[in-house]
Protein backbone atom coordinates (compact mmCIF):
# COMPACT_ATOMS: atom_id res chain seq x y z
CA UNK A 1 0.00 0.00 0.00
CA UNK A 2 1.31 3.26 -1.02
CA UNK A 3 2.10 6.55 1.52
CA UNK A 4 -0.65 7.97 0.05
CA UNK A 5 -3.40 5.24 0.36
CA UNK A 6 -2.38 5.32 3.97
CA UNK A 7 -3.06 8.35 4.91
CA UNK A 8 -6.18 8.68 2.76
CA UNK A 9 -7.48 5.63 4.67
CA UNK A 10 -6.22 7.24 8.42
CA UNK A 11 -8.23 10.34 7.61
CA UNK A 12 -11.01 8.60 7.08
CA UNK A 13 -10.96 6.46 10.47
CA UNK A 14 -10.03 9.42 12.29
CA UNK A 15 -13.17 11.15 11.04
CA UNK A 16 -15.77 8.15 11.33
CA UNK A 17 -14.28 7.77 15.02
CA UNK A 18 -14.52 11.29 15.94
CA UNK A 19 -18.27 11.24 14.83
CA UNK A 20 -18.89 7.94 17.00
CA UNK A 21 -17.27 9.60 20.03
CA UNK A 22 -19.31 12.80 19.24
CA UNK A 23 -22.43 11.00 18.53
CA UNK A 24 -22.26 9.05 22.31
CA UNK A 25 -23.41 11.45 24.84
CA UNK A 26 -21.55 9.75 27.85
CA UNK A 27 -18.04 10.24 25.84
CA UNK A 28 -19.43 13.72 24.56
CA UNK A 29 -19.72 14.94 28.21
CA UNK A 30 -16.25 13.18 29.65
CA UNK A 31 -14.13 16.07 29.30
CA UNK A 32 -10.81 13.36 28.86
CA UNK A 33 -12.11 12.05 25.28
CA UNK A 34 -12.96 15.60 23.81
CA UNK A 35 -9.71 17.47 25.16
CA UNK A 36 -7.21 14.38 25.30
CA UNK A 37 -8.15 11.48 23.18
CA UNK A 38 -9.65 13.16 20.21
CA UNK A 39 -6.34 15.94 20.12
CA UNK A 40 -4.30 13.00 20.05
CA UNK A 41 -5.66 11.16 17.41
CA UNK A 42 -5.31 14.61 15.41
CA UNK A 43 -2.00 14.51 16.30
CA UNK A 44 -1.50 10.90 14.97
CA UNK A 45 -2.85 11.72 11.61
CA UNK A 46 -1.08 14.75 11.30
CA UNK A 47 2.38 13.14 12.11
CA UNK A 48 1.44 10.07 9.44
CA UNK A 49 0.72 13.20 7.02
CA UNK A 50 3.54 14.96 7.37
CA UNK A 51 5.58 11.73 6.77
CA UNK A 52 3.53 10.91 3.72
CA UNK A 53 4.24 14.29 2.58
CA UNK A 54 8.39 13.88 3.05
CA UNK A 55 8.05 10.03 1.49
CA UNK A 56 6.16 11.69 -1.87
CA UNK A 57 8.64 14.79 -1.61
CA UNK A 58 11.58 12.39 -2.07
CA UNK A 59 9.78 9.92 -4.20
CA UNK A 60 8.09 12.03 -6.85
CA UNK A 61 4.30 10.85 -8.30
CA UNK A 62 4.57 9.37 -11.62
CA UNK A 63 2.01 10.54 -14.64
CA UNK A 64 1.64 9.26 -17.97
CA UNK A 65 -0.45 11.09 -20.02
CA UNK A 66 -1.90 13.40 -17.26
CA UNK A 67 -3.62 10.58 -15.48
CA UNK A 68 -2.06 9.91 -11.91
CA UNK A 69 -0.60 6.84 -11.57
CA UNK A 70 0.87 6.44 -8.00
CA UNK A 71 2.90 7.88 -5.61
CA UNK A 72 6.89 6.51 -5.10
CA UNK A 73 6.99 4.37 -8.21
CA UNK A 74 9.97 4.64 -10.55
CA UNK A 75 9.26 6.51 -13.40
CA UNK A 76 8.39 3.63 -16.48
CA UNK A 77 9.83 2.97 -19.03
CA UNK A 78 9.01 4.63 -22.49
CA UNK A 79 7.27 2.73 -25.08
CA UNK A 80 9.48 1.63 -27.77
CA UNK A 81 7.95 2.38 -30.98
CA UNK A 82 7.58 -0.84 -33.04
CA UNK A 83 9.78 -1.45 -35.79
CA UNK A 84 7.24 -0.59 -39.43
CA UNK A 85 7.64 -4.08 -42.00
CA UNK A 86 9.16 -2.68 -44.82
CA UNK A 87 7.47 -3.28 -47.90
CA UNK A 88 8.68 -6.70 -49.86
CA UNK A 89 9.86 -5.36 -53.35
CA UNK A 90 7.28 -6.65 -56.28
CA UNK A 91 8.95 -8.15 -59.26
CA UNK A 92 7.43 -7.80 -63.22
CA UNK A 93 9.19 -9.52 -65.31
CA UNK A 94 10.45 -7.50 -68.20
CA UNK A 95 8.94 -6.71 -71.67
CA UNK A 96 10.76 -6.80 -74.74
CA UNK A 97 10.31 -4.80 -78.53
CA UNK A 98 10.65 -7.68 -81.43
CA UNK A 99 12.39 -5.25 -84.05
CA UNK A 100 12.69 -6.59 -87.31
CA UNK A 101 14.37 -6.10 -90.49
CA UNK A 102 13.21 -7.63 -93.84
CA UNK A 103 16.03 -5.97 -95.85
CA UNK A 104 19.01 -7.37 -93.42
CA UNK A 105 16.96 -10.37 -92.86
CA UNK A 106 17.07 -10.26 -89.34
CA UNK A 107 14.68 -10.38 -86.07
CA UNK A 108 15.84 -9.23 -82.28
CA UNK A 109 14.17 -8.44 -78.84
CA UNK A 110 15.11 -5.55 -77.78
CA UNK A 111 14.00 -4.52 -73.87
CA UNK A 112 11.45 -2.24 -74.30
CA UNK A 113 12.12 0.61 -70.92
CA UNK A 114 15.67 1.01 -73.32
CA UNK A 115 15.55 4.56 -75.29
CA UNK A 116 16.18 4.17 -78.89
CA UNK A 117 19.10 5.84 -80.48
CA UNK A 118 19.58 6.18 -83.87
CA UNK A 119 17.59 4.79 -87.10
CA UNK A 120 16.42 1.36 -87.65
CA UNK A 121 15.69 1.20 -91.24
CA UNK A 122 18.47 2.64 -93.96
CA UNK A 123 19.31 1.10 -97.35
CA UNK A 124 23.04 0.40 -96.81
CA UNK A 125 23.24 -0.44 -93.40
CA UNK A 126 20.96 -1.22 -90.37
CA UNK A 127 22.35 0.80 -87.31
CA UNK A 128 20.73 1.47 -83.59
CA UNK A 129 22.19 1.94 -80.07
CA UNK A 130 19.21 1.39 -77.19
CA UNK A 131 20.16 2.53 -73.57
CA UNK A 132 18.81 1.84 -70.20
CA UNK A 133 17.15 4.22 -68.35
CA UNK A 134 20.11 4.96 -66.08
CA UNK A 135 22.51 5.02 -68.94
CA UNK A 136 24.63 2.43 -67.96
CA UNK A 137 23.35 -0.49 -69.80
CA UNK A 138 23.80 -0.74 -73.52
CA UNK A 139 22.16 -2.78 -77.08
CA UNK A 140 24.27 -2.06 -79.67
CA UNK A 141 23.29 -3.23 -82.91
CA UNK A 142 25.26 -2.84 -86.29
CA UNK A 143 24.15 -4.79 -89.96
CA UNK A 144 26.01 -4.51 -92.99
CA UNK A 145 25.89 -6.10 -96.68
CA UNK A 146 28.90 -7.70 -97.44
CA UNK A 147 30.70 -8.84 -100.80
CA UNK A 148 32.96 -11.60 -99.64
CA UNK A 149 35.05 -11.94 -96.38
CA UNK A 150 33.70 -10.71 -92.95
CA UNK A 151 35.07 -7.64 -92.22
CA UNK A 152 36.94 -6.52 -89.67
CA UNK A 153 34.40 -4.93 -87.17
CA UNK A 154 32.58 -8.13 -87.29
CA UNK A 155 35.41 -11.05 -86.50
CA UNK A 156 35.77 -12.28 -82.84
CA UNK A 157 38.99 -11.04 -82.58
CA UNK A 158 38.11 -7.61 -82.84
CA UNK A 159 36.18 -8.59 -79.72
CA UNK A 160 38.90 -9.55 -77.98
CA UNK A 161 41.17 -6.56 -78.89
CA UNK A 162 37.82 -3.90 -78.12
CA UNK A 163 37.17 -5.55 -75.09
CA UNK A 164 39.72 -8.02 -73.60
CA UNK A 165 39.61 -9.05 -70.29
CA UNK A 166 38.46 -12.41 -68.91
CA UNK A 167 36.64 -14.32 -71.55
CA UNK A 168 33.52 -16.56 -69.90
CA UNK A 169 31.49 -17.73 -72.90
CA UNK A 170 32.93 -18.61 -76.46
CA UNK A 171 31.00 -20.47 -79.03
CA UNK A 172 32.60 -20.08 -82.72
CA UNK A 173 30.34 -21.30 -85.54
CA UNK A 174 30.68 -18.72 -87.81
CA UNK A 175 32.49 -21.52 -90.06
CA UNK A 176 30.09 -24.34 -90.04
CA UNK A 177 26.85 -22.59 -89.48
CA UNK A 178 27.47 -18.96 -90.19
CA UNK A 179 26.94 -17.59 -86.96
CA UNK A 180 29.26 -17.30 -83.06
CA UNK A 181 29.10 -16.09 -80.03
CA UNK A 182 31.49 -14.67 -76.95
CA UNK A 183 31.29 -12.90 -73.85
CA UNK A 184 33.67 -11.03 -71.39
CA UNK A 185 34.05 -9.17 -67.99
CA UNK A 186 36.14 -6.51 -68.13
CA UNK A 187 38.27 -4.50 -65.93
CA UNK A 188 36.22 -1.78 -65.64
CA UNK A 189 33.47 -3.62 -64.15
CA UNK A 190 31.33 -4.51 -67.24
CA UNK A 191 30.09 -7.58 -68.73
CA UNK A 192 29.90 -7.49 -72.77
CA UNK A 193 27.73 -10.17 -74.72
CA UNK A 194 28.23 -10.05 -78.12
CA UNK A 195 26.76 -12.64 -81.11
CA UNK A 196 27.56 -12.24 -84.83
CA UNK A 197 25.20 -13.81 -88.00
CA UNK A 198 26.93 -14.17 -91.36
CA UNK A 199 24.93 -15.47 -94.31
CA UNK A 200 23.98 -14.64 -97.62
CA UNK A 201 26.22 -11.52 -97.66
CA UNK A 202 24.77 -10.29 -94.79
CA UNK A 203 26.66 -9.20 -91.62
CA UNK A 204 24.40 -8.69 -88.49
CA UNK A 205 25.94 -8.64 -84.96
CA UNK A 206 24.76 -7.26 -81.74
CA UNK A 207 26.51 -6.39 -78.13
CA UNK A 208 25.18 -6.49 -74.91
CA UNK A 209 26.77 -4.48 -72.39
CA UNK A 210 25.97 -3.96 -68.71
CA UNK A 211 28.03 -3.25 -65.23
CA UNK A 212 28.39 -6.15 -63.00
CA UNK A 213 26.87 -4.36 -60.09
CA UNK A 214 23.34 -4.65 -62.06
CA UNK A 215 24.36 -8.88 -62.72
CA UNK A 216 21.14 -9.07 -60.23
CA UNK A 217 18.65 -7.13 -62.75
CA UNK A 218 20.18 -8.43 -66.24
CA UNK A 219 20.80 -12.03 -65.18
CA UNK A 220 19.89 -12.83 -61.87
CA UNK A 221 16.40 -11.35 -61.73
CA UNK A 222 15.28 -12.29 -65.48
CA UNK A 223 18.22 -13.40 -67.85
CA UNK A 224 18.34 -11.05 -70.68
CA UNK A 225 21.44 -12.42 -72.04
CA UNK A 226 20.00 -15.59 -72.59
CA UNK A 227 16.73 -13.83 -73.92
CA UNK A 228 18.46 -11.65 -76.16
CA UNK A 229 20.52 -14.02 -77.73
CA UNK A 230 17.75 -16.80 -78.34
CA UNK A 231 15.67 -13.60 -80.12
CA UNK A 232 18.47 -12.70 -82.50
CA UNK A 233 17.83 -15.04 -85.73
CA UNK A 234 17.12 -15.14 -89.57
CA UNK A 235 13.44 -14.27 -90.66
CA UNK A 236 14.14 -17.06 -93.18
Amino acid sequence: MTASWVLLISIFVLIVICIVLLCIKKIRDNRIVLYIVIPLLIGIVLLLGQWCFRYNFENPINVIDNTLIDWGLAEPEPTSTPTPIPTPTVYVEPTFEKRTSETFNYTIDCPSNFELEGSLQQDTENDFNLTSEDRRATLNFIARYVDDELPDLFVIDTFRRTYGGTELYRDDQLENDGWYVISSKTADGYFHYRKCIFTNGIARMYTFSFPTDQEDIYLKNYDYVTHIENSFRKLK
